[in-house]
Order: C-alpha cells, then sequence, then structure tokens
C-alpha cells in the first residue's frame, strides 16, 4: 500500500506492507498551505512511489491511503478549520481513488497494534504538531464510529483558559518546563475522561527535550478515584500514521 500522512506542516509517505511494516519511506516535505498545494504535494509524492504497470498506470495497481486532519465521512472533508482552504466538501476518497481516514485514528490504530499501545486494552493516543489529535481505541479499534469516532475532537476540551489543543500544540510555549505542565494537565484531562490504561504521546512536539521527565507522575498526581494510567512516548514516530493506514485496510 501507497500511505500518505498529510499533516498540517508536512507530507509523510511511504510504502507499507499488510502487516504494518514500512518498506520504503519518501523524505518528509511540506505539505502547502493550501487544499491545492497539499494535494500537488500529494499527487507527487504518489507519483514517486508508484512503480508502473503495462497500462501505463503510475501506481501500479497498488492500494493508496491518505490520513488528513479534520471530520471525515464518506470520503469527504465536513470539517477543517484553519487549514488547507478549499478542502472542506472535497470529496478526497474519488480524487485519490482510496480511502481518506482522519490522521488522529490513523496514527492511534498504528500505536495501538504494532507501537507503544501493544498490550494495553485501552489506550488514548495523542499526537502534539500543528493541532493536537487524539483517538481513543479498545482493543485496537478506535471507539465508537462515524465522523467523530475515537473521540477525536478530544484535543478541544478544556484547559485553563484554553483547550488541550491551544495549550499542547507544538507551538504553545518555548519554556519546556510550563509546556510540560500543561501537557501533563493535558494528559490528566483525556485520562480522567476516557479511563485508558495508557496514554501514548507522538508528534514533532513529543521529541521535546526533557518532555518526558516525571510526566507521568506528574499525569498521575492529577488524577483522582484510584485512576492510574501510564504514559508512554509513541513507539512508530513519523511512520505511525502510515502504519494504522496498512493496518485499517
Amino acid at each position: 500500500m501507497i500511505a500518505l500522512d498529510l499533516g498540517g506542516t508536512r507530507l509523510k509517505a511511504g510504502r507499507v506492507d499488510a502487516a504494518g511494516l514500512v518498506v520504503e519511506r519518501l523524505e518528509p516535505r511540506p505539505s502547502g498551505s493550501t487544499w491545492d498545494e497539499a494535494r500537488e504535494s500529494v499527487e507527487k509524492a504518489v507519483a514517486e512511489l508508484g512503480r508502473g504497470d503495462d497500462d501505463g498506470d503510475e501506481r501500479g495497481g497498488e492500494a493508496v491511503a491518505l490520513a488528513m486532519p479534520g471530520v471525515i465521512h464518506g470520503g469527504r472533508v465536513l470539517s477543517l478549520p484553519g487549514k488547507f482552504p478549499g478542502a472542506e466538501g472535497f470529496d478526497v476518497a474519488s480524487w485519490l481513488g482510496g480511502p481518506v481516514v482522519n490522521d488522529a485514528v490513523a496514527a492511534g490504530v498504528g500505536e495501538a497494534r504494532a507501537g507503544a499501545g501493544v498490550g494495553c486494552r485501552r489506550v488514548v493516543v495523542v499526537t502534539l504538531g500543528t493541532g493536537v489529535g487524539v483517538c481513543v481505541l479498545e482493543d485496537g479499534r478506535p471507539l465508537g464510529d462515524g465522523p467523530f469516532g475515537g473521540g477525536i475532537l478530544a484535543g478541544q476540551l478544556p484547559l485553563g483558559d484554553g483547550t488541550i489543543e491551544s495549550r499542547c500544540r507544538a507551538t504553545a510555549s518555548v519554556d519546556v518546563e510550563c509546556y510540560r505542565a500543561d501537557v501533563a494537565a493535558g494528559m490528566a484531562a483525556l485520562a480522567t475522561a476516557f479511563g485508558p490504561g495508557r496514554v501514548v504521546v507522538g508528534g514533532g512536539a513529543a521529541t521535546t527535550a526533557g518532555l518526558f521527565d516525571g510526566l507521568e507522575d506528574a499525569v498521575n498526581a492529577q488524577l483522582r478515584f484510584g485512576l492510574r494510567v501510564e504514559v508512554r512516548r509513541s513507539a512508530l514516530g513519523d511512520d505511525a500514521a502510515l502504519v494504522g493506514l496498512a493496518l485499517l485496510s
């Protein structure tokens, strides 16, 4: 499968086998700032990863799948405020010729089935990037279905004078200690809401030096009623959504 993860800043792309192993990957590239630019970036990545066949099909009959932010249903982007102007209402599946999945759901499935969530029945997977993606998974599958399945809007839960997303996204703070405190509060809110055994934290900001120092203790110190969670760094990194797309197919 050709799998593509279109983020707010970067596009990650690669070929993934049925077992979820990334067998080829491209160097991440800018996503573009508009939907037309994002589509062009995706098309170029697909062409680079395609293998061609006798009929001239540059994809060689290989399945293609895309993960991207937003509320997605029936192959269309229902809502994507503030990102990729022109994407809302677009029939992505018909254009792509393959499925389109919310990026947090794809990353969540990857981590739950093949990454840092393996061995835990209920997992919350959080990606800290341009925005904050959240997916709640039970036995490796998003909790609930439909366009809001997996609790993808949980990043909009109130936190202090903002939301989890506004306080925990990658550009929220340049002070590591303050940022770690906000992330701990955000993860505690998600743990209280969904009662997971483990919270997995990924995304570009998860590589911030010192972020995980004492993070699990800081999260658990804010929980009540005997609730305790493990906090783990993403095991798949940039490959999480690519792996998840393959395992969802």
